[in-house]
């Protein structure tokens, strides 16, 4: 068991990283919470009954309280999960390195299938509380209870050349006031840029387009009159980010089939390439194209966009099934090389990728690794991956 001397030493990186866990016992499971912490923290998790699992705050010593629970601290991430959890409310108190930002996935899976939801919070002198709700008869099943409500719909705006944020009041009555983080992206922590009680914030940043500025991040938090901040659910750039998405109004039919395209990218398109059978021949330059298959088959649909910002791709197999008698087999999800398994060689391509809880967008290929697909590459794609897993 690490002591607290060594736990310190740890997270300051005065000697190699350990990795302990420990687990209680476990019953048949029928239903799985999880937990999953980005970054160099000590999570410390209490379940309805009072009782816990994780590292102790107070003596930072390894507790296995909540029957068949499991915890895992490795050197940028922790873990924890309970089999057949109680239901009702559960606090979850992270400890970490001043200034350091991290990243909660909480995730439910029962018969009924899997949920979660995500949040980021800032570190600075004590330990951070999230209480959320497990309620396995409620949709959402899970249910993030913030000591203060974020603010909304946080969102960039070039103005006149320069950087503003600007967001929807928080909804909670604690909120007085808006704390604004920022960090050039060569640099690992967020410093506090200002604060407000406004819903607008002036970086005093160029915007920056096709790389003309120093590219910056940010986020908002909301603050009581007491100091406590809120979580934030977003990290944003001085810049509108091209990200290729596509939709179909119509994906499965009979042939001959019609079906019109949209496209649903994000940044500053004014450029669009379509080809929708993969064959490497652009099809459609129309940012909404409608196209004709009348040959029965399995259609992969890809779409380039470009823009000042440069180009991004998206490719989404098997979207489209023309007289679809018999279901095509579908790739074997997170085989990346193409050899029909999941194994080590696969692996590397989500560590070469990983940047934090989510894989680099900015990295070639990084839409192969989205297996959920929603547009990002996260803790639940690599949660698919590890699913498949079959060997070296």
């Amino acid at each position: 068991m690490l002591q607290s001397h060594e736990i310190c030493q740890f997270l300051n990186n005065d000697f190699p990283c350990p990795a302990f866990r420990g687990s209680g016992s476990a019953p048949e499971l029928t239903s799985l919470l999880s937990v999953n912490i980005v970054g160099r923290v000590q999570p410390f998790l209490s379940n309805p009954a009072g009782l816990s699992s994780g590292i102790d705050p107070t003596t930072a010593e390894l507790m296995q309280a909540i029957p068949g629970s499991e915890v895992e601290v490795i050197a940028s991430n922790a873990g924890l999960s309970v089999a057949d959890p109680m239901s009702g409310p559960y606090t979850l108190e992270i400890s970490a390195l001043a200034e350091d930002v991290f990243t909660v996935e909480l995730g439910f899976t029962d018969a009924s299938g899997t949920e979660s939801l995500r949040t980021s919070a800032i570190y600075h002198d004590t330990p951070i509380v999230l209480t959320f709700e497990l309620d396995p008869l409620a949709a959402p099943a899970l249910l993030l209870v913030p000591a203060v409500e974020p603010p909304v719909n946080v969102r960039v705006e070039n103005v006149n050349g320069m950087t503003q944020l600007a967001w929807d009041a928080s909804p909670d009555a604690n909120a007085t006031d808006y704390n604004i983080y920022a960090r050039p992206d060569a640099d690992p922590k967020f410093i506090l840029l200002g604060t407000t009680t406004g819903t607008s914030f002036e970086t005093g940043h160029a915007f920056s387009i096709g790389g003309s500025a120093v590219a910056w991040r940010y986020f908002v938090v909301a603050r009581t009159a007491k100091g406590t901040e809120s979580p934030f659910f977003a990290v944003l750039e001085n810049r509108h980010r091209l990200v290729a998405r596509l939709a179909a109004d119509v994906t499965t039919g009979m042939k001959p089939l019609t079906v019109t395209f949209a496209d649903q990218s994000s940044g500053e398109v004014s450029a669009w390439a379509w080809d929708f059978d993969s064959d490497g021949t652009i099809d459609s330059d129309d940012p909404n194209p409608t196209h004709l298959f009348e040959t029965p088959g399995s259609y992969t649909v890809t779409l380039t966009v470009g823009g000042l910002e440069g180009t991004d791709t998206t490719i989404r197999a098997g979207f489209i099934n023309v007289d679809p008698l018999v279901p095509p087999e579908p790739p074997v999800p997170g085989d990346f090389d193409g050899d029909a398994d999941v194994d080590l060689v696969d692996l590397a391509g989500f560590i070469d990728r990983m940047n934090g809880p989510f894989v680099d967008p900015t990295l070639t290929g990084w839409h192969l690794f989205d297996l959920d697909p929603d547009y990002d590459v996260d803790l639940r794609d690599f949660a698919i991956w590890e699913n498949g897993f079959i060997g070296e």
